[in-house]
């Protein structure tokens, strides 16, 4: 059987994407390289390790492994979570990048685990299907509200596993990965389903303890993809074998769906349906994976319920709760709602939250029918905001759009250059912050950090069939060959110059090229975008279908600030159709070279709830100043701050280069985690708006005091020579300030 390849849910999606496995990415890029660094160091790890603490749960010898350390280390009661990362990480790579050698490791690692789970099922207290590094205490434990950190989110561990088993299912064709999921799921819909209402809001309640990932996501994808293999073997030339697998895949099917919705959640849903921003003093990254779950759910179910607390969640999330750089939550938790200024400090932006609020947008994204209607509040021609049909005024950013914004910044700065592994747990907002990298404390975002790499592709051409419309999101350098749409073609986009991008299309069968508008080339200031086709300038619609002489009016743009421009939470398009090609002179896309040009422009955006912080981008890149000897860091002649003569952080492409022996959370990497983690966190107070570095900037006019620096992707401050590099770009170890004081 091949690999699943689409959702056969009671709600479809109105969109699908083409897969990653159909895109590869410029090594030469800046994601391209990053993608390269992690395959390297995937390609270095020691399936033993990742098994020790399971084989020794189960009665297995360990073969003598070294055990994992820091999160995963054998006294640690989130271990076993890392390898369910590996899991997803190794067949993400494989699809990402066709390396061969990662995908015999994920076999390895399958054929450890089944082993694993064969050795559980002879032990005593062990119900089927159950497989951990540890036994079922927890679980018993949590049923009778034992608080964090005498026990540590054991159903979030499970839903790492179920998440990597599912990946390397869908993206290698793991038969056995498929059954060891299955397996899981229903241990955990047993297990679960004895248990009252009351009793499961309780526990999902819980801090920490209570946390389960994404596991309602992962269950309700697993009911689907039995479902697609019971429409499969209906198929089937041996009939008799092929009703006994469809009866038994679709009572699986249905009662994973049941177990999917007893991690309903009414203390996080019932505000959103209620239209109330209720996040305050919610733990982000708790939080988020559980709204994923919900769109899966609406797509298993097709209950609108769960649609409609998902894009109200994610309005609220961009709007009122996003750093400058996509980033949320302060201390790993949410605060109040349009808060930002008043939320600064050493531990801000969880990487794995942008992590999952990417996943999030790629998903909710794939229920617009046009992308560009989002359903987001806009603002009319008078500059006031008009509620949109859900009652609620508040905008948030385009899911594309944001994606660009994350991917760009936050994701990219969090995940080492260098082929250790190493990813940032938080992003400091503080003065003088310093980015530093996980490299065994086998934390939370360590695990993400191993995927993030191999996603960045994910959604980034997407198919209309009922509009015959390909839809190109995100212009990553890179090919697309898609054997399943036919769709070949080639990107190129260099990372210094995000303005101009060139696709050759050998092969596009659909009627319509939709090509989005990215939000810093959107607003009243911005300049029209060029559009050329083998080399004749395009007059194309905007938003809806072309017609020769739609035109493309920057006064239908308006709305909110973003990174300085006039943007209304909208993913925005250009159409090419068949009018396009006509003033081009052609009759098929093949063939067709298509230039888009957009204005990137330097940007100062406030802060909502202080006018006087600020923050500076140029294009999808948000700038940081770099921190040198001066009163505030800045070095104030020019210098960028690097003593180059103790070390040299960038490697010979000038990419910069980190890991040090600091866990994301300022512990030694080989330290034991301190329970209390999160909650020391809390006790950090956020940074006092007085001290943040001052600069003399015209918010209207920023181009007055900045320059670039010929090609590169640095500016400095004229006035004073205070330098500003992306802060994906900024090294290990330089001091930055990401939010400045105008004055």
């Amino acid at each position: 059987m091949s690999p699943a390849s689409a959702s056969s849910a009671s709600a479809p999606t109105a969109l699908r994407e083409i897969p990653i496995s159909s895109v590869r990415l410029d090594p030469s890029g800046l994601l391209g390289r990053a993608q390269r660094a992690r395959l390297d160091y995937l390609r270095t790890l020691d399936i033993d390790r990742l098994l020790v603490m399971f084989r020794r749960s189960a009665g297995l010898p360990d073969r003598g492994a070294e055990p994992m350390t820091g999160w995963d280390s054998p006294d640690c009661l989130l271990r076993g979570h890392t390898t369910g990362h590996a899991l997803s990480a190794l067949a993400l790579c494989h699809a990402a990048t066709g390396d061969d050698a990662v995908l015999g490791t994920l076999d390895a690692l399958i054929d450890g685990l089944v082993e694993v789970r064969d050795a559980f099922a002879k032990r005593p207290g062990i119900h089927p299907g159950f497989l951990s590094a540890y036994d079922e205490s927890q679980f018993d434990d949590l049923e009778r509200f034992v608080p964090y950190p005498t026990i540590w989110a054991p159903y979030y561990t499970l839903h790492k596993l179920i998440a990597g088993l599912l990946d390397a299912y869908d993206l290698t064709g793991s038969e056995p990965a498929l059954d060891l999921a299955r397996g899981l799921g229903l241990w955990t819909a047993r297990r679960l389903g004895r248990l009252p209402a009351s009793q499961l809001q309780r526990m999902w309640g819980m801090y920490i303890a209570g946390e389960f990932g994404g596991l309602n996501e992962s269950l309700a994808l697993l009911a689907d993809r039995l479902k697609s293999r019971r429409d499969d073997a209906d198929d089937d030339t041996d009939e008799k074998a092929a009703a006994e697998t469809a009866g038994m895949d679709a009572t699986d099917a249905n009662r994973l769906t049941d177990a999917a919705r007893l991690f309903d959640n009414d203390r996080l849903m019932a505000p959103l349906l209620h239209g109330v921003d209720a996040l305050d003093g919610m733990h982000a990254n708790q939080h988020i994976p559980q709204v994923i779950g919900w769109v899966r759910l609406y797509e298993r179910t097709g209950e609108n319920r769960y649609l409609t607390a998902a894009k109200r969640f994610w309005r609220e999330m961009t709007a009122d709760h996003r750093y400058a750089f996509g980033g949320v939550g302060r201390g790993e938790m949410l605060h109040a709602p349009g808060v930002i200024a008043g939320e600064l400090g050493e531990e801000t932006a969880e990487s794995c939250a942008t992590y999952n609020m990417v996943k999030l947008a790629h998903r909710l994204r794939l229920h617009e029918g046009d992308p560009s209607g989002m359903g987001m509040s806009r603002t009319d021609a008078g500059g006031s905001k008009a509620e949109d049909s859900m009652g609620m005024g508040s905008t948030g950013m385009g899911h594309a759009d944001y994606v660009e914004l994350a991917t760009r910044n936050h994701l990219l700065a969090s995940v080492s250059p260098r082929p250790d592994g190493g990813s940032m747990y938080f992003l400091p907002t503080t003065p003088g912050g310093v980015k530093s990298f996980d490299l065994d404390g086998n934390t939370c975002c360590h695990g993400t950090g191993m995927e993030t790499p191999f996603r960045f592709a994910e959604g980034m051409a997407l198919v209309d069939e009922a509009r015959s419309a390909l839809h190109l999101t995100q212009y990553l350098p890179g090919s697309v060959v898609d054997p399943s749409t036919g769709v070949r073609l080639r990107i190129a986009a260099r990372d210094d110059n995000p303005g101009h991008v060139a696709i050759d299309l050998d092969r596009m069968p659909y009627d319509m090229l939709c090509l989005r508008v990215p939000w810093w080339a959107t607003g009243r200031t911005a300049e029209r975008p060029i559009v050329m086709m083998n080399d004749v300038t395009l007059r194309v619609g905007y938003g809806e279908a072309g017609s020769d002489g739609a035109g493309y009016d920057n006064a239908d743009h308006g709305g909110v600030d973003q990174n300085g421009a006039d943007y209304d939470g909208v993913d925005r398009e250009l159409i090419l159709d068949r009018h396009a090609l006509a003033q081009a002179g052609l009759t098929s896309w093949a063939g067709a070279h298509i230039d888009l040009m957009f204005r990137p422009r330097l940007a100062v955006t406030a802060t909502p709830d202080d006018p006087s912080v600020v923050s500076v981008s140029w294009g999808p890149y948000v700038l940081a100043a770099l921190h040198g000897p001066g009163p505030y860091g800045g070095d104030r002649d020019g210098s960028s701050g690097r003593n180059d003569a103790d070390q040299d952080n960038t490697d010979q492409d000038g990419i910069a280069q980190g890991g040090d022996s600091q866990g994301g959370d300022g512990q030694e990497a080989d330290a034991e985690p301190a329970s209390t983690n999160t909650n020391a966190h809390m006790r950090v107070p956020p940074v006092d708006v007085a001290d943040l570095m001052p600069i003399d900037i015209d918010p209207d006019d920023p181009a007055a005091s900045l320059s670039r620096l010929g090609h590169d992707l640095e500016w400095v401050h004229r006035p004073d020579g205070l330098r500003f590099r992306p802060i994906g770009l900024i090294d290990v170890g330089q001091p930055y300030h990401l939010y400045l004081r105008l004055g």
